[in-house]
């Protein structure tokens, strides 16, 4: 299996979450020489600062100066008091979003990693400081449901803050004294994340010392031993790595390297995104099943169904193609519609009535009787779960299930194994 392939299959499986870092939002948000420098021609325009400030601004141009970032983002700071804040949220709030940002943003979030973590604080990706509920939320494997992985309901964990609330940004040594030794719970959180968890980086130089560490520690409990290879418990989409730096990363660091050129303004970058959404995304694989396909419905109630039918009407679209319903109230009707033409599914209720033999039985039994074939899931309440969807496997029915999520699941696996017609 093939390192892509293996981070797939984690993926799949509900077991990565996705580490966000600086390079992902690039395309729209200044580096950090430039925020400060944009920064600091905001402050200064409405102040005098010192000149050993000032001079340390003017040398931010030149590339080639060194410059203590860390220093100047506490100075810039300390002579500004509250309106650095506001500065820094002006820098990054009143810039035009980037193409290519929108384009990233909208990858990650139909991705399903189990969370998705950064230490940006820009508002390319929507999201929150996160709470002790969030850090149980993610470590007991309350994970995004399948209709949770969407652009609209897509929110990542800000673990260095949100410039909407810029008392929550970590920038200056303060700011990082404080999330490091006076929130211990976010550590905890970490260490914990970091070794249950196979974690996928995304726009990181893994300059931040403190992670750098975490890393380390998680390492050596699970066994940092010269004589073996690591197994990997991460991989990282960085630019221009070299076989001998891949080798290393691999062999003592216990992470994938997914090299790509960085040449064509980091181009790169996105068709590496691009290649794990294609192969990952639940509504790209779902639309890639369901379009052109004609599924028959049979519910006494069609009105229950119709969010459902929505969601993959619009699943198809999204892929370019098309997915046709025929909704029907009853059995006679369905098998009407299985006579006149093939259909690639069947969905139906359970149907159950006091007297009456249920929907689903009568329908199973009449397709087998007819010789009409088509797979067929029961999607239903949970009342009597375990003991319907044992009859209904009995009578030849794919699946049985009562989740919405789950439903969606079934559709894109019959349908990927069958073909009607």
């Amino acid at each position: 299996m093939s390192d892509i392939e293996e981070l797939v299959d984690e993926i799949d499986r509900g077991r990565c979450v996705a580490f966000v870092g600086a390079g992902f939002s690039a395309p729209t948000v200044p580096t950090w020489r430039e925020l400060l420098a944009e920064v600091g021609a905001l402050l200064a325009a409405g102040r005098a600062l010192e000149p050993t400030v000032a001079e340390q601004l003017a040398r931010l141009a030149d590339h080639g100066a060194k410059v203590n970032l860390d220093a100047l983002a506490q100075q810039l700071s300390d002579a500004g008091r509250d309106d650095f804040g506001r500065a820094l949220q002006t820098v990054l709030t009143e810039r035009e979003v980037h193409e290519r940002s929108h384009n990233r943003r909208q990858l990650l979030s139909e991705i399903p990693f189990a969370a998705v973590l950064t230490t940006n604080f820009d508002t390319i990706l929507p999201g929150r400081v996160p709470t002790n509920n969030d850090y149980r939320a993610v470590l007991r494997d309350e994970g995004r449901r399948w209709y949770d992985v969407s652009a609209d309901r897509f929110s990542a964990l800000k673990l260095h803050g949100d410039i909407q609330d810029p008392t929550t940004v970590v920038l200056r040594k303060r700011d990082y004294r404080r999330m490091l030794y006076k929130d211990p719970h976010r550590l905890s959180f970490l260490r914990a994340l970091l070794a249950t968890r196979t974690v996928l980086y995304l726009g990181f130089s893994f300059h931040d010392a403190y992670l750098n560490e975490l890393r380390s520690e998680v390492l050596a409990v699970m066994g940092d031993d010269e004589e073996r290879e690591l197994s990997p418990v991460a991989y990282a989409i960085v630019p221009d790595a070299d076989e001998s730096t891949v080798r290393y990363y691999r062999s003592h660091e216990g992470m994938v390297l997914l090299p790509y050129d960085s040449r064509d303004d980091h181009a790169g970058f996105d068709v590496r995104l691009a290649e794990i959404h294609q192969r990952t995304s639940p509504r790209y694989k779902l639309g890639e099943v369901i379009r052109d396909r004609r599924i028959l419905w049979v519910d006494a109630h069609p009105q229950n169904n119709a969010a459902e039918i929505r969601q993959l009407e619009e699943t198809a679209r999204a892929v370019g193609g098309d997915c046709r319903f025929d909704p029907v109230e009853t059995v006679e009707q369905a098998l009407a519609v299985l006579r006149d033409g093939p259909r690639d599914l069947v969905i139906t209720q359970w149907g159950y009535r006091e007297g009456h033999e249920p929907t689903a039985s009568r329908l199973l039994h009449a397709m087998r009787g007819a010789n009409l074939s088509a797979p067929v899931i029961v999607y239903a309440s949970g009342d009597h779960a375990a003991d319907n969807r044992r009859e209904a496997l009995r009578l030849g029915a794919f699946e049985y299930t009562s989740e919405r999520s789950a439903l969606f699941r079934e559709i894109e696996q019959v349908l990927r194994e069958v073909r009607v017609g």
